[in-house]
């Protein structure tokens, strides 16, 4: 019978460890995980649920710690997983099996990727390299973003076996100061090797997600460059035409980043989250047939292949979503009320839709069937507290009271973008008298965050003016 062993490298990482390897409990036959020096309870918590711990320097590279973990291991295969992943606990019983297949070397898995908030995150799957036989010449390259380049010489197999991965939601990335020990990393690496394109790349990311919109643009386009000097690129980067015109778009250039998107299609015409940035950018310009057209290939087209980095939905409940915003903006109502159902039956937790799908109902002066589409809901979220707040919001729009409950300062910022968005439809003196009964403190706030340019600031006046003359 084929053994597995579960490797692993960690360093502080107490508060998460016990979901991890709790997740692999009756799979795996062995763990090793190499510490590379923590300071909490990461080690006693390891060795309490069975694993072997070995201490290990930390040397700013990965694969080093990564490699010493499968030179320890004696079963026959390898399971690969981070701290912060966990096995979706609808797949566990599907891992042993695969040892049995004679003809497989290498198991691709299913990453989703939790990033943003915790309390409404997005996700993005890509496939990733979880599973592989021991064999001495399976091993890891590259300080950061360490890739095993002899698999590609035997092949992989892709099995919708999930990883649930949490290690970019914001209050992780900010706890554990990710982005500045991985742009450390990437700037000696690129020291040594500035002409890898996967390097300007992944440095792009890292930029990116701090924020560093101009920088990042830099690397990308760079990035962009390398690949074309190469007929056959050594690496594949699929997200790097999205990327590359998040970027283009974000700074100013929306036509540059169209023809990105157009020219990566004509290559990758099944890779959905590219027609869906295309019509997030026709959208931004008004731009609402082409917009249209774009997110109706998207349904079209379906969810994005699972061996490319994807966002979920992109194929189904986001289209959806963004076709309904299309006909709101074209003050079509019925239709919008359409779009946002869709978008909500697919995807009961994707808070905008059911925002929006409410904003319908309240532009009708319909706040009976409002209640019932969150009474159902709230059965069946999983944050049934949000539902609520949106139940406690409507029974203030039907009784035109402002109630001490909807000042939570979780629930601030929707209660500002519903008001906004009734205001911007035209509910000029209902959301004013509504805004007029906040108490001081949030009234200013709310004027800034909701108001702050200068349509809605004139909004704003022509609101105070009406509710006077009503």
């Amino acid at each position: 019978m084929n053994t597995l062993t579960l490797c692993m490298i960690v360093r502080n990482e107490a508060d998460v460890i016990e979901r991890c390897l709790g997740s692999v409990e009756g799979i795996v036959d062995e763990m090793i995980i190499v510490d590379t020096g923590s300071t909490d309870d990461t080690i006693a918590l390891c060795q309490s649920l069975g694993a072997t711990v070995l201490p290990c320097a930390w040397q700013e590279d990965f694969s080093k710690a990564r490699n010493y973990a499968l030179e320890q291991a004696t079963g026959d295969w390898i399971l690969v997983l981070d701290a912060d992943d966990e096995i979706d606990r609808n797949d566990a019983r599907r891992i042993r099996p695969l040892m049995e297949n004679d003809k497989a070397d290498v198991y691709h898995f299913i990453t989703k990727n939790l990033v943003g908030d915790a309390d409404s995150p997005s996700v993005l799957n890509y496939a990733q390299l979880r599973m592989f036989r021991n064999r001495p010449t399976f091993r890891y390259e590259g300080a950061i973003h360490e890739q095993i380049a002899s698999v590609s010489r035997v092949g992989s197999h892709l099995v919708s076996i999930h990883v649930i991965h949490r290690g970019y939601l914001d209050d992780v990335v900010a706890k554990k100061r990710k982005i500045e020990r991985n742009i450390g990393i990437l700037k000696l690496e690129i020291d040594r090797n500035g002409h890898d394109p996967a390097l300007q790349y992944y440095m792009g990311n890292e930029l990116l997600r701090s924020n560093r919109m101009r920088e990042a643009l830099s690397c990308y386009a760079q990035a962009t460059e390398e690949l074309s000097r190469v007929a056959a690129p050594a690496c594949w980067l699929p997200e790097l035409p999205s990327k590359h015109a998040f970027c283009l778009w974000h700074m100013g250039d929306p036509q540059a980043a169209l023809d990105i998107l157009d020219k990566a299609l004509q290559k990758t015409p099944e890779y959905t989250d590219l027609r869906l940035l295309m019509g997030c950018i026709w959208l931004e310009q008004r731009a609402f047939d082409q917009a249209r057209q774009a997110f109706t290939a998207c349904l079209e087209f379906g969810e994005t292949p699972a061996h490319f980095p994807s966002q979920v939905g992109s194929g189904s409940f986001l289209p959806s979503f963004f076709l309904g915003v299309i006909s709101l903006e074209e003050q079509t109502v019925e239709i919008a009320t359409g779009h946002f159902q869709h978008s909500m039956k697919v995807n009961p937790d994707y808070k905008p839709a059911v925002a929006q799908l409410c904003l319908c109902q309240w532009l009708s002066r319909d706040f009976a069937a409002a209640r019932q589409l969150l009474d159902e809901a709230a059965a069946t979220v999983a944050d049934p507290e949000w539902i609520r707040f949106l139940i406690r919001l409507n029974d203030a729009l039907m009784t035109r009271t402002m109630t001490a409950d909807l000042y939570e300062e979780r629930h601030l910022p929707s209660l500002f973008n519903c008001l906004a968005a009734l205001a911007g439809f035209g509910q000029t003196a209902h959301v004013a008298e509504m805004v007029l009964q906040l108490p001081d403190r949030l009234t200013e706030r709310f004027r800034q965050e909701a108001w702050g340019c200068e349509t809605l600031a004139v909004f704003w006046n022509n609101a105070i003016r009406c509710l006077q003359e009503a």
